[in-house]
């Protein structure tokens, strides 16, 4: 499957419109509230002048522009949108005003879902979901796993499940809305992930029964230092806290 700079050119990628643009004005982009930045392999860190920290998965793209001296945000492309979104969460980051910390799968009582898809493989939580035997089909984009469901079945899944995980990392190749609108009405939806904007009135928008996010203190430099090495989730998030909004 030929891929552009980190995109996916499937139909039911094309979006109705963008949350991550609904988000962006509430939080426009702004190089002179950042401290510091840093690029990595798979993730990409905002820390703005107040020590806040914000990540952003780059899913393999090519992060081309300089984050410190884009004057307008184009959602157009992809380098963008990591960054937007990265400084989305940086903006957001804060210690207070979740209601559980911990992770999705000791929070969430799924046995009661007859399926559950998840879109986006998180490694640790499908490993979780088979091992309780639970009904999950799971969907990536980006890596060819093995157990992973094939991507024709991904329209009827969505459709069906009662269930539905969804990454974060929807929001920077723009699926988020249109997976949204192939989902039940009565389907239970989450966001998960590092990449995650815990923000209220997103949540309400865009119907999630909850947010699954991480925060980190401020002046963490660790979370910047194991993201510019390349590391993932299980390297960073050891400087973080998983938390439910």
């Amino acid at each position: 499957m030929p891929v552009q700079h980190g995109f996916i050119p499937l139909d039911f990628l094309l979006p109705m419109n963008d949350p991550l643009q609904y988000l962006s004005g509430k939080f426009p982009y702004s190089p002179a509230s950042i401290l510091a930045t840093v690029r990595g392999s798979r993730y990409f860190a905002i820390m703005l002048k107040d020590g806040r920290i914000g990540v952003s998965a780059t899913l393999g793209a090519r992060l081309e522009a300089d984050p410190l001296l884009i004057k307008v945000i184009d959602l157009s492309r992809e380098d963008h949108r990591i960054y937007q979104l990265a400084f989305i969460n940086a903006n957001i980051n804060s210690s207070s005003g979740y209601s559980a910390s911990g992770d999705i799968f000791e929070m969430v009582d799924f046995s009661k879902s007859s399926l559950t898809a998840m879109v986006g493989y998180f490694p640790p939580l499908v490993r979780k979901f088979r091992d309780a035997g639970y009904n999950l089909k799971v969907f990536d984009l980006h890596h060819p796993y093995e157990d992973a469901d094939p991507l024709e079945e991904f329209d009827q899944t969505i459709a069906s499940a009662g269930t539905i995980i969804i990454s974060a990392t929807t929001l920077i190749n723009n699926s988020l809305n249109k997976i949204l609108s192939l989902s039940g009405k009565d389907a239970t939806r989450f966001l998960l992930g590092p990449s995650t904007p815990l923000v209220n009135e997103f949540q309400a928008e865009y119907g999630f029964r909850h947010l699954f996010g991480m925060i980190f203190k401020s002046y963490e430099f660790g979370v910047l230092d194991q993201i510019g090495k390349g590391e993932g989730t299980q390297k960073f998030g050891t400087f973080g806290k998983k938390v439910m909004l």
